[in-house]
């Protein structure tokens, strides 16, 4: 899915009419996400940037699982070198290699809206979660069902990023400047990544085993026969 450009975005709300937009919900109702009580030349706008492409979303998940491969290799080839400078290369690795996985996780989410294939949506999902899911422990079908309560019920109280924000006390955290926000980050992060990665079904033994078996299939085993165990 085309991301949208900020500058654009910038000049579709400068043009707006705010005085023309309709009303879509009561007072106190959560809205959800919906385009209906924009203007139509704005969803016009919106619609073109919603134009997939298979070709492209593979090409970007594969390089972004390349990329981790070669970070590995690095860390490999510097370790056995020298251990010391291998372990402290492994250190700022980690930090790389988990933003891939977050990039990864992100198309996770854009496929959950069909971004891969929208006309063969099963296709589509399958596809996702052999590329993008199963790397990051997760799958489309299971992401979907958490997101979609979100996008329907958004900051009402069913909305399950609501919920999460709430259980960790989000509106009474101060957050006035940068280290705030920092440290205020990394206490929530192992409980919020917790509530997550349960909510998307990620604790359950069927999908540890999906992630094992990707990663012996896709890694393990080609780079073992390659370079040796």
């Amino acid at each position: 899915m085309d991301d949208a450009r900020p500058r654009d975005l910038l000049r579709i709300g400068e043009t707006l009419d705010t005085s023309k937009l309709r009303p879509t919900r009561r007072r106190g109702a959560s809205r959800g996400y919906r385009s209906n009580h924009l203007p139509d030349h704005v969803v016009m706008q919106l619609k073109a940037w919603e134009k997939t492409s298979l070709a492209g979303s593979f090409v970007d998940s594969a390089v972004y699982l390349a990329s981790v491969v070669l970070i590995g290799a690095l860390c490999v080839s510097i370790w056995q070198y020298n251990y010391l400078w291998g372990a402290a290369a492994y250190g700022v690795a980690l930090i790389f290699i988990a933003r891939q996985q977050r990039a990864l996780e992100l198309m996770v989410h854009d496929a959950s809206h069909w971004s891969w294939d929208r006309e063969n949506k099963i296709f589509n999902d399958q596809i996702a979660d052999c590329c993008v899911g199963y790397p990051v422990m997760s799958t489309t079908g299971a992401y979907r069902k958490g997101h979609f309560i979100h996008h329907g019920t958004f900051a009402g109280e069913q909305d399950p990023c609501k919920r999460r924000f709430a259980a960790m006390g989000l509106g009474h955290v101060d957050l006035s400047t940068k280290w705030a926000i920092t440290r205020a980050v990394l206490r929530w992060l192992p409980s919020y990544n917790l509530a997550y990665y349960t909510e998307i079904g990620s604790k359950s033994w069927h999908m540890l085993l999906q992630w094992a078996l990707w990663h012996a299939v896709v890694f393990i085993l080609p780079l073992s026969l390659v370079f040796g165990v």
